[in-house]
């Protein structure tokens, strides 16, 4: 009983400091650091991979791309649920910048990169949205 009132009385100021926490420059420095620490992350371990082939899907892209780059119409020889897009990017890049596997697997790293980029992004404007603060 005496631990608990002495808990209940002790002020946790690191946890109710609000000019600690409400700092926005903090806040966005944290948020820009945990970014990149996860994009750097990420993109080591997928160095590492540039010399394996492409996965399954993204083989399925590739192969799709290069019978668009052939002439052939999208679906007439390979067929897919998915959408054309994937594929008219995936040539897009094979046309620009050759057919290379390290090379899909580069530019693979870097639109996710940037999709991470605008899916945290969107995230935090959605929390600050429904937080009443834009």
């Amino acid at each position: 009983m005496k631990s608990e009132k002495y808990f209940r009385s002790m002020k946790f100021s690191f946890l109710t400091d609000t000019d600690f926490f409400a700092s926005k420059q903090l806040n966005d420095r944290i948020h820009w650091l945990l970014l990149s620490l996860v994009l750097i992350f990420v993109s080591v371990v997928r160095y590492r991979l540039f010399d394996f082939p492409l996965e399954r899907d993204e083989g399925e892209y590739a192969y799709m791309g290069q019978l668009l780059l052939q002439g052939i119409p999208p679906y007439k020889l390979a067929y897919n649920m998915k959408l054309p897009g994937t594929y008219g990017m995936y040539a897009l890049i094979m046309k620009l910048f050759g057919e290379s596997t390290q090379r899909n697997s580069f530019w693979i790293l870097a639109s996710k990169s940037c999709d991470d980029c605008d899916a945290i992004w969107f995230c935090k404007k959605g929390i600050q949205f429904f937080r009443g603060s834009c």
